[in-house]
């Protein structure tokens, strides 16, 4: 196992595209000073491998760590971070690359605003060598696909600004061997040289399949799970990993409705929540956590699609709200992707004057145009864009 920690400077041009994102300078086209962000915060992201020695097909895991660190309080709160990426490697002696992963997306949120403020952000991501990789040593390397920042709920692209890829480590790749990670877990033995496998216990929570995992916790068959009144399911695609808070193979879940969750946050009410445990349990790729709510519950004027899905962190005793949640008013639906298990309720705002102060505009942004495209520390740029807002506040 190694560990591989690097750190991202904010360079010349990621300054004036977040200088723009925070509000530090105005848009239009007068020329203005820029101004550096690198003494507001710093990024730094650590990759550690399950393993450095593959073989054949066999699955191994890259767990990423992003961690935001802020010394100077930011103007404006920029929200989050998303970050998208995609994993390859490239054979030290023939030069040859190939695809170990081909997206994978870490969110910093919230993102520290305030001078001292740190904030991280994990994501372990699946990797396994293509079919006719190369024998070798490959240098494992993460490319940048998309990035961007938010102020409060506008979305400003940096990925231009970025470092289009970053060193992760080096593995060593044999060809032709076992595959899937296999062995142990003591579970059901399969036909011989099969993979072990042992079957989940579920409660609370239904399956037309058997749940069934290697010994190193990997799912054998895609799966659709449901809660026994039917009003969350949770989608598991065959090759995620499954894991307890020990890092071993997963041998049960469940899952029980809330009647009685932690108080939800100021102007927000509580649409429904759900317990899902073992508490610990991680899963790589994410699962997809799919809610039906009943919008009789949601206040009249508010709208469907403000829904949120949030998590309960133990650790600060508050709702964190989950990106990537995606609202289906037809079908009455809410979806996240979720990584790991523990309270998770769909919330609402209480009431419609609430829904414009807590999001006072949904932005968008066409044609940003910076020049030069890179500058200098008390040098001039020129940025324009054009800003439509399409919320309910001018």
């Amino acid at each position: 196992m190694r560990r591989k920690i690097f750190k991202v400077g904010i360079s010349g041009r990621l300054i004036i595209a977040l200088v723009l994102a925070l509000g530090l300078v105005p848009l239009g086209s007068n020329p203005v000073a820029a101004q550096s962000l690198n003494d507001y915060f710093s990024l730094s992201t650590t990759v550690e491998f399950s393993k450095t020695q593959i073989t054949g097909s066999e699955v191994f895991y890259a767990t990423i760590e992003a961690t935001a660190n802020t010394t100077n309080d930011l103007p404006l709160s920029v929200s989050q971070a998303e970050i998208t990426g995609r994993v390859i490697a490239v054979h030290q002696t023939s030069g040859a690359n190939v695809t170990l992963n081909s997206s994978y997306t870490i969110n910093i949120n919230p993102f520290p605003s305030q001078a001292g403020q740190t904030a991280s952000a994990n994501q372990t991501v699946t990797l396994q060598f293509p079919a006719g990789s190369q024998s070798g040593s490959y240098s494992v390397i993460g490319e940048l696909i998309e990035a961007e920042v938010k102020v409060g709920i506008l979305p400003i692209s940096v990925t231009s600004f970025l470092p289009p890829s970053q060193t992760m480590g080096a593995v060593t790749y044999t060809s032709g061997g076992g595959g899937g990670g296999g062995g142990g877990g003591g579970g059901e033995e399969e036909e011989s040289g099969a993979v072990s496998t042992a079957t989940v216990n579920l409660a609370g929570l239904t399956s037309e399949t058997s749940l069934k995992v290697s010994g190193d916790g990997i799912l054998q068959e895609t799966s659709q799970l449901k809660t026994l009144d039917e009003k969350v399911s949770l989608a598991i695609a065959q090759g995620t990993k499954l894991l307890n808070a020990q890092g071993k193979a997963l041998d049960s879940l469940s899952a029980r409705e809330v009647t009685a969750p932690p108080e939800p946050p100021p102007q927000s009410a509580i649409v429904s929540a759900y317990d899902f445990g073992p508490e610990g349990a991680i899963f790589a790729p994410p699962l997809t956590f799919a809610n039906t709510y009943d919008e009789s519950l949601i206040p009249d004027g508010v709208a469907e699609d403000s829904l949120v899905m949030a998590m309960w962190d133990e650790a600060t005793d508050k709702w964190v709200m989950l990106a990537g949640s995606t609202v289906d008013p037809e079908n009455n639906t809410i979806t996240v992707p979720v990584n790991h298990f523990t309270v998770f309720a769909v919330l609402t705002d209480t009431e419609p004057a609430t829904l414009m102060v807590e999001r006072p505009a949904v932005f968008v942004t066409r044609t940003l145009s910076i020049t030069p495209a890179e500058v200098g520390v008390g040098e001039r740029v020129t940025i324009s864009a054009l800003i439509t807002n399409t919320g309910g506040l001018g």
